[in-house]
């Protein structure tokens, strides 16, 4: 989820400094991923300043707390892929394995506490 206000915008762990959000925990991950980033936020001004959810060395990140669009889609290799199917392709091959507990922390966090 993402919030735009004026010409800045919350992105959650949509679009992160230098690289997006980590997808590959569902199957339909990647490719809903390329449609929050190139259909709907790469829509947006470069001008537009960005403020993801992570940051620093602790998730892996540079320490830099926001950014602007037209920095990401300059500097940002996963901006760099060509087509959905390479996209996808970049999303999905390479990454470290799956953390201890994504499947418990997944079903947590698309579930409600009723069920």
């Amino acid at each position: 989820m993402s919030f735009l206000a004026g010409e800045e915008a919350l992105v959650g762990d949509t679009l992160l400094v230098g690289t997006v959000g980590r997808a590959d925990f569902y199957p339909e991950g990647p490719t809903e991923l390329y449609h929050s980033v190139f259909e709907k936020l790469l829509r947006l001004s470069d001008t537009v300043k960005i403020y993801p959810c992570h940051f620093g060395a602790k998730h892996g990140l540079p320490d830099t707390r926001a950014t602007t669009l037209g920095h990401e889609r300059q500097f940002n290799e996963a901006l760099t892929q060509h087509t959905k199917d390479d996209f996808v392709r970049y999303m999905t091959e390479g990454w470290p394995p799956q953390p201890h507990g994504w499947r418990e922390i997944m079903w947590k966090n698309t579930h409600s506490e009723e069920e």
